[in-house]
């Protein structure tokens, strides 16, 4: 065209020249920004971000749409496991509770998947994730076992009971446990380490073919059921008994207001089936014949009407995922793939997660940071500094529904939910001998292979529960 119209009429050989140089200066800069990250070996250099600004950082002005649309990723399946940078500390006495020991864990603020496996420094803003879980030996009372009860006298078993950590007022907190008071309430009702609170957990049921432990989960405190109506009762109470109790952390215990606390909740034998209400309170502890179990308290089934339930075990499990934006500083000496799960020889049954556990720290084995593909996070004496709502570039991040009953404000009224912790064994289609809320293959998997293998339900809940935290960083 631009002979056509006549501009470069006689002088052919002047666009002949442009063309050339046009052609060298895009394959020069083609290769002089490949050349800045690969050459050097370093990922592309991130500006700062506007303070306050972070996607994964509570955003009053769009939290309730968050809440509203934001879905439960108890049910996600991650098709990768990014990687991350990790700091830990020693845990205490193995024999005493089962604790992860203080743990951050900072996610990449980069969404390419090559780019993490590459990456060998990084320093600027990114989210750090308070990540530590402590699980014990709970002291128990009132534990019944309830079967048949509701409105139609068909609810499927279920466990109710008050749950404490033992000791009273003056005694010492178990090792890695914390404490701090936020209710402002005196008296009776005045919160304590060491009361009682009151719990409801319903019991999963694994299907003929499955070789999972039958393991669900609820929130202690979430509700005290009535056996003769569906759902919670009024008696019993919330969380106010452990309010600001929490696995102690690498931040200020302000940053989370009240850290939920967990029971995990296995079995040996068979259920009766659901019809027509029986309970019982007919237990002897036999905890004391496991002496290498730091986490669980067992109970023998003594009710004669119950023949095929042998025992009952309980862990009492404690967190506190708070997560903030901060400059974070990480390195490794090696690259890395990102793990994924791989399907199972059998239909239904677990995924292979070893490289996922491998990665998480969760698969029983001393293995270094590199060997994981974990980035190495330098410790900063500025995590404990940040508090909620201390400045505007801070803030709280479990702001949305992302499972597991952990929304921002728990208060007293939290999640009255069982979850089944094994696969397939939750209520569907297929399923419908339980009361248990399904989770999806992957956390499932994740989480009977990590027990399995390292034998420590901290260790279990801790991956789940960093996953569902990427997850939900990544998708924002």
């Amino acid at each position: 065209m631009l002979l056509r119209g006549g501009i470069f009429k006689g002088d052919v050989w002047l666009l002949h020249v442009l063309l050339i140089l046009l052609t060298f200066t895009t394959i020069a800069s083609q290769f002089t920004s490949t050349g800045l990250v690969t050459d050097l070996g370093l990922a592309p250099v991130f500006g700062s971000p506007v303070p306050g600004q972070a996607t994964y950082s509570t955003n009053y002005s769009r939290m309730e749409l968050i809440q509203d649309y934001e879905p439960d990723y108890t049910r996600n399946m991650p098709p990768i496991y990014p990687t991350f940078a990790e700091y830990t500390e020693p845990s205490g006495d193995p024999l005493v509770d089962d604790d992860t020991g203080p743990t951050m864990r900072a996610i990449l603020p980069i969404s390419s998947p090559s780019i993490r496996e590459t990456i060998s420094n990084f320093s600027g803003v990114g989210t750090l994730l308070n990540s530590r879980v402590v699980c014990m030996k709970p002291t128990l009372k009132d534990v019944t076992l309830f079967n048949g009860a509701g409105e139609t006298q068909m609810d499927h078993p279920y466990l109710r009971g008050s749950i404490s950590i033992g000791g009273s007022e003056g005694s010492p907190l178990p090792p890695g446990l914390t404490f701090t008071n936020y209710t402002g309430v005196t008296g009776e009702t005045a919160a304590s380490p060491f009361n009682w609170v009151n719990f409801t957990c319903f019991l999963a049921t694994a299907r003929p073919d499955n070789v999972e432990w039958p393991i669900s989960m609820c929130i202690a405190g979430n509700y005290y059921a009535n056996p003769n109506i569906t759902g919670g009762g009024s008696d019993g109470g919330g969380r106010l008994g452990i309010h600001g109790l929490r696995a102690a952390s690498l931040t200020n215990d302000a940053l989370l207001l009240d850290p939920l606390s967990y029971i995990l909740v296995n079995y040996t034998g068979k259920l009766p089936n659901a019809d027509g209400i029986q309970q019982s309170s007919d237990w002897n502890d036999i905890t004391r014949n496991f002496t290498d179990n730091p986490a669980w308290t067992i109970l023998q089934n003594e009710a004669s009407f119950f023949p095929d339930l042998e025992s009952v075990s309980m862990s009492y499990c404690f967190t506190n995922f708070a997560a903030f934006d901060s400059t974070i500083s990480m390195s490794s000496p090696a690259t890395r793939t990102e793990p994924v799960l791989k399907a199972p020889s059998t239909a239904g049954m677990a995924l292979h997660s070893d490289e996922v556990l491998r990665q998480l720290g969760a698969d029983g084995t001393s293995t270094s940071l590199p060997e994981r593909g974990v980035l190495n996070l330098e410790f900063s004496d500025s995590w404990r500094a940040v508090q909620l709502g201390s400045d505007d570039s801070y803030h709280q991040a479990l702001d949305g529904t992302y499972g597991f009953g952990m929304l921002q404000y728990t208060g007293l009224g939290v999640d009255g939910t069982t979850w089944a912790m094994c696969t397939n064994c939750g209520i569907s289609d297929r399923n419908l001998d339980t009361n248990t809320t399904g989770i999806s293959a992957a956390l499932s998997s994740i989480f009977q292979t990590s027990l399995r293998t390292s034998r420590s339900p901290a260790k279990a809940l801790q991956a789940i529960f960093t996953v569902l935290n990427i997850m939900q960083y990544y998708d924002r």
